[in-house]
This record gives structure tokens, sequence and C-alpha cells, in this order.
């Protein structure tokens, strides 16, 4: 990949579409620092990502295997995967994916199913 360049505003999705093979994944995977290193790397540019705590990260420089990255993913940025269906899963709606994560985990608590009635 060469010349990508794009901002976002704090709290904005956006959805990153093209034509089959032009890099929406891979751009995608270089943000999140998901290619695999043997055979990917980032060799110049930046990735600026504010967090929500102010702090700016240049995601291009940190430890693909790191904690900072593993804090970030799915926290701070999310991607849905090409295949919906193994990304996606049917039983929660897309409003609660995109809530703090703090609601998004309470969903996945499990609750006592209710008692039957007594007669």
């Amino acid at each position: 990949m060469d010349g990508v360049s794009f901002s976002m505003a704090p709290q904005e999705t956006w959805g990153l579409v093209g034509e089959s093979g032009c890099g929406k994944s891979v751009t995608a995977y270089s943000v999140l620092r998901l290619l695999p290193l043997k055979y990917c790397r980032i060799v110049q540019g930046t990735i600026n990502f504010q967090r929500r705590n102010g702090d700016v990260v240049d995601l291009a420089k940190v430890d693909p295997r790191g904690d900072v990255i593993r804090n970030i993913r799915g926290n701070e940025i999310a991607m849905i995967f090409q295949e919906p269906m193994t990304s996606l899963s049917p039983c929660i709606r897309w409003a609660a994916r995109s809530r703090k994560r703090s609601s998004f985990t309470r969903m996945w608590v499990k609750r006592k199913p209710k008692s039957a009635p007594s007669k």
C-alpha cells in the first residue's frame, strides 16, 4: 500500500468501500496491526490515533503483539471483517455493539432463568 491518507473525528463510524483487491482490508488490518509480521511491515509513515484519555499514539510504531494495541483493539477501534456471518452474532443488535465497552460487556452476563410460577 502506498499513499493512504484519511482522518476521522472522535465517535465517527466509517465504512471503507472500494473495488475488489484495492486494499480495503490491508488498510484496516494495518491500522489494527493485524498483518502477519513474517510477510508485512510498515516501512514509513504514521498511524496517529488519539485515545479516549487524550494521548496520541503512533500505531505504526507500537508492538503489534503488545499491551498498547491489545487494549486499543475492540475497546477503541473495531473492525467488522468481510465475512459477516463469522464476525457478527445475530443475537446482538448492532446498536449494542457500537455502545461503550462496558455496555457491551454487560450483555454477556448470564442471567438466571425465571422460575416457573408456583401454583
